[in-house]
């Protein structure tokens, strides 16, 4: 799908996902094999969710929402995806599980104010 055709909030979103994951990338890339080899289960989890908000047509704006709130955003969905251990990333729709509980988590921050 075409960057122009995306709201400003998606544009915003898909650039921060982009440089998080180039940086990812670049560190798992500069690290000795050993960590590599470690890290699969993580760059796995990445490169899903990653692929997720690039190819999906239609990306619910509550997910952009929440997901903007976070400093790092594939880290604090990692972080999360660790938390809950029923939580998967092998379909969209396990990625969307993911997400909702993501947006429940943001909705409760803004409701305690933070």
């Amino acid at each position: 799908m075409k960057r122009e055709l995306h709201t400003d909030s998606v544009n915003a979103l898909l650039d921060r996902l982009t440089q998080e994951h180039d940086l990812f990338y670049y560190k798992m890339l500069s690290s000795p094999p050993k960590v590599i080899y470690e890290s699969c289960g993580k760059i796995r989890f990445y490169d899903s969710v990653y692929e997720y908000f690039q190819y999906k047509e239609e990306l619910d704006p509550e997910y952009v929402e929440a997901c903007l709130k976070e400093t790092h955003i594939l880290e604090g969905l990692y972080n999360l995806y660790l938390k809950h251990e029923n939580l998967r990333v092998a379909t969209w729709d396990d990625i969307e599980e993911m997400l909702d509980k993501e947006a429940d988590v943001m909705l409760k921050k803004d409701d305690k104010g933070g």
